[in-house]
């Protein structure tokens, strides 16, 4: 009982961390990345699809982004899916490619990205609390229904709160690392 309950809250708390990590990586840092593409879906044919799965996308420059469609047709759907994302970059089409031309990151945009992260960590650690609460109710009513004994009861909230300070140490060593790489001119 007691594993199941550890490795329940080990594997929510961890999906939450993954959503974290993935919000975050959005955020630019000083030098761009493919990653800032993720999430864009592109309408090919009958269906959509991430745009990493339709084209190679690779930094020509610290600014720009140089995306290759595998199928030439598919390059007006990409530029309209850039454009409605919320990028706010114009793509400009050369030959077959597609080029993103990114402005140079001010101080100012740095400080917001900053904010932005710190309040998707808050966020999170919000929904590992909440996780925390939901294990512990839970294992109190496993003790009101007598299926473990009040040994049982503490020390499966001592695992369940260390579980907790784990990941949220987790979150602000991942905010740390991404408010180091925003800084990094």
């Amino acid at each position: 009982m007691i594993k199941k309950i550890q490795q329940n809250t080990k594997h929510k708390m961890q999906k939450y961390i993954e959503i974290f990590k993935n919000n975050i990586n959005k955020f630019r840092n000083s030098s761009i990345s493919p990653n800032l593409l993720n999430g864009i879906l592109v309408k090919s044919h009958y269906s959509s699809q991430p745009i990493q799965k339709i084209a190679y996308i690779v930094n020509i420059n610290p600014n720009t982004l140089c995306i290759t469609a595998f199928d030439k047709t598919s390059i007006s759907s990409i530029k309209k899916s850039i454009l409605n994302s919320n990028l706010g970059i114009t793509p400009i089409i050369i030959g077959e490619k597609i080029h993103l031309q990114f402005p140079i990151i001010t101080q100012e945009n740095r400080i917001k990205l900053i904010k932005l992260a710190q309040k998707e960590a808050e966020t999170c650690k919000i929904s590992i609390r909440k996780i925390r609460k939901d294990m512990n109710e839970k294992t109190k009513k496993l003790k009101k229904e007598k299926t473990i004994n009040q040994d049982e009861y503490h020390k499966i909230k001592k695992i369940i709160q260390n579980i907790t300070d784990k990941n949220i140490k987790k979150i602000d060593h991942i905010l740390q690392k991404k408010e180091k790489d925003i800084n990094t001119i």
